[in-house]
C-alpha cells in the first residue's frame, strides 16, 4: 500500500488532500460519537463525583484510542502524539517534536465543560509535517459542527448533513472596545500566573467583552468564524493549537507569540486575530511582567 502523503506529494495534492481530510473528519465524527455517549454516563454520574471523574478519563482514552487506530491506517509511518501520554510527555512535548509526519491530537478538548454537561468541548485531528501543521480538523459533537482546513487550501465550517462552508475573515481595522475576545487560564491546570490575570484586567477594560469558554481549539474556531475577534493563551500544548491553527491561519487570521512574532505550536504561548486586533492586543500586554 503506499501511504496517502506519498501519493499526495507525487499528485500534486489537491485530490488527495481532499479524500485526506474527508477521512479524518469522518474519524473526528465518530470520535465525537463515542465522547457524547460517555458525557451521558458523566450527567447520570454527577452526584457522584469521583465515578463521574472516571468517566471522563476512560472516555478520554477510548476516544485516543480509537483515533489512533483510524489515523494509523491512513498514514501508518507517522508518528502518533496525543494528549494522553502515548508518545511524549512534561516539557518534551515543547522542545521535541520529531521530524517527518505527525499526527497530533487532542481527543477530548474542554473535559470540565464535557463533565459539566456543556457541549462547548471538541475533538481535535491534525496532520503536520514536524511541528508546522498541514491538516486540521475541530469537531464539536453536540452541535455536529466540523472546522477543518488543509494548508494552501482554506478554512471550512460543515453543519450536519449541509454544505461546508468557507470561513474567510476580512482585515478589518476595528477599534479594540468593540471587540469581543477570548481567553483561557493555565492557573487552573496546576501553574499560578499572576500575569495571566493582569493582562486579563488590561484587555477586559479595552474590549467590549471577553470570554473564557474552557476550550483553547474551539475558541480559535469562533474567531476563524468571526465570532470572537481575537484569542489568547499562555500554556498551552501542541495538541491544543495544531488543529486550530492551521483553521485560523486558512481564514486569514494571523497567529503570533505576545510580542507579534510568528510562533509554533510548540512555543506555549498563542495570539490569534487579525493584524490589526492583535496589534491592540500585544500593545496592552507588552508591559506586563510575564515572570510574575
Amino acid at each position: 500500500m503506499i501511504p496517502v502523503m506519498k501519493v499526495i506529494k507525487e499528485h500534486g495534492g489537491e485530490v488527495n488532500k481532499k479524500t485526506l481530510i474527508n477521512e479524518m473528519i469522518r474519524i473526528s465524527q465518530s470520535a465525537g460519537k463515542m465522547l457524547a455517549r460517555y458525557q451521558k454516563q458523566t450527567l447520570e454520574l454527577r452526584v457522584e463525583n469521583k465515578q463521574a471523574q472516571g468517566v471522563v478519563s476512560e472516555a478520554d482514552i477510548a476516544s485516543e484510542k480509537y483515533v489512533e487506530k483510524e489515523l494509523k491506517k491512513l498514514l501508518p509511518e507517522a508518528n502518533f502524539i496525543g494528549e494522553e501520554g502515548h508518545f511524549l510527555s512534561g516539557k518534551d512535548v515543547h522542545e521535541k517534536i520529531p521530524s517527518g509526519y505527525n499526527w497530533i491530537v487532542d481527543p477530548l478538548d474542554g473535559t470540565n465543560n464535557f463533565l459539566a454537561g456543556m457541549d462547548y468541548f471538541s475533538v481535535c485531528l491534525s496532520l503536520c509535517e514536524g511541528d508546522h501543521p498541514l491538516l486540521g480538523v475541530v469537531h464539536r459533537p453536540i452541535l455536529n459542527e466540523t472546522y477543518y482546513a488543509t494548508r494552501g487550501g482554506g478554512a471550512f465550517l460543515k453543519r450536519g448533513e449541509t454544505r461546508a462552508k468557507r470561513l474567510e475573515i476580512a482585515p478589518l481595522k476595528r477599534p479594540l472596545k468593540e471587540c469581543i475576545v477570548s481567553t483561557g487560564f493555565s492557573t487552573e491546570k496546576g501553574i499560578k500566573r499572576d500575569w495571566e490575570f493582569d493582562s486579563f484586567k488590561k484587555i477586559l477594560k479595552s474590549t467590549r467583552a471577553v470570554r473564557r469558554m474552557g476550550s483553547a481549539s474551539l475558541d480559535m474556531c469562533l474567531v476563524a468564524q468571526g465570532i470572537f475577534d481575537g484569542f489568547w493563551e499562555i500554556g498551552l500544548a501542541p495538541w491544543d493549537v495544531a488543529a486550530s491553527g492551521v483553521i485560523c491561519e486558512e481564514a486569514g487570521l494571523q497567529i503570533s507569540d505576545f510580542k507579534g512574532r510568528p510562533c509554533r505550536i510548540t512555543d506555549g504561548e498563542i495570539l490569534v486575530g487579525t493584524s490589526h486586533v492583535n496589534y491592540q492586543i500585544q500593545k496592552l500586554i507588552g508591559s506586563i511582567n510575564k515572570s510574575r
